[in-house]
């Protein structure tokens, strides 16, 4: 699935300038919102966490418009190297969610703005891709099920 790290950079300001850990800007209530979570052997796009990761993108929209577009092929570990340094230092269960940070676009929300963030294919590689889901946007067909919420409070 996507999830969407949300912070509070209030918390976090005053705890950097504090220079005090902080962790109270990242782990407060509905600070992660998260898509269904599905084994990878169900959606058969294992492809895309390796070699295949140039084709396809992660995409968040606040209010229908694009914040953020970036390959996963950006990332500087792709996810199956992410897993194996993780699985050495914590043991890996079932269910577990790994967040990997975030491309450039991050900006503050406010209170009903709609958040989508997804995982899309682009162009010809997207077709090479077993893609499990009819849901598509104008960003390309979506790989994996979204992560999409609303803000009902305020981030501060």
């Amino acid at each position: 699935g996507v999830a969407c790290d949300l912070t509070r950079r209030d918390l976090q300001s005053a705890s950097k300038s504090a220079r005090r850990p902080w962790c109270s800007s990242k782990g407060f209530d509905m600070s992660c919102p998260a898509g269904a979570v599905m084994p990878v052997e169900d959606l058969q796009v294992a492809s895309i966490f390796g070699d295949g990761a140039s084709g396809v993108f992660l995409r968040t929209c606040v209010n229908g418009k694009e914040m953020q577009r970036a390959p996963l092929s950006d990332m500087t570990w792709d996810v199956p190297h992410v897993l194996s340094h993780l699985s050495e230092l914590w043991g890996l269960q079932e269910g577990d969610i790994v967040l990997t940070g975030t491309p450039a676009g991050v900006g503050p929300l406010e209170v009903e703005d709609v958040v989508d963030v997804r995982l899309v294919g682009s162009g010809a590689e997207s077709a090479v891709l077993n893609i499990m889901t009819d849901e598509t946007s104008n960003g390309g067909p979506t790989l994996i099920p979204p992560c999409s919420f609303r803000i009902t409070h305020p981030l501060e």
